[in-house]
């Protein structure tokens, strides 16, 4: 019986990893200590791997485009929308967003968009940094 795992398995213990190490090639135990180094010129951060075209990222929203149509509450997969009734406007959790575009493709208004912004990282996953609308 012939294994074709096996060979592919050990070709890839001798190769490069094909991830970006972000932000640093190798992370020391202490963050802190390693930021310090990093704004000292002693430690170097590595840049962010440039968004492809076309690739998914942060969905952005215009207030005032919007007409408060609801339809892309409907096809959201993850729930991410809600509508704000009292000003026929939406919120958008970005936590919660998986990017697929589908809000911005069923948007009449083109009130709905997706920038090339992609690190969105935060400790509280409700925080305004996360939230649009």
């Amino acid at each position: 019986m012939k294994l074709p795992l096996i060979p592919h398995l050990i070709r890839s213990l001798f190769r490069k990893p094909s991830t970006n190490p972000f932000p640093a090639a190798h992370l020391p135990p202490s963050m802190g200590r390693f930021l310090a180094d990093a704004a000292s010129g002693w430690g170097k951060v590595q840049p962010p791997v440039p968004l492809p075209p076309g690739g998914r990222a942060r969905v952005t929203y215009d207030r005032e485009k919007c007409i408060g149509c609801k339809l892309c509450v409907s096809v959201c997969p993850t729930h991410a929308i809600e509508v704000l009734a009292a000003e026929k406007k939406v919120r958008i959790f970005r936590a919660n967003c998986i990017a697929c575009g589908q809000c911005v493709d069923a948007c009449p208004k083109s009130c709905l968009g997706i920038d090339g912004e992609f690190l969105q990282a935060d400790t509280d996953r409700y925080s305004e940094k996360l939230t649009v609308g």
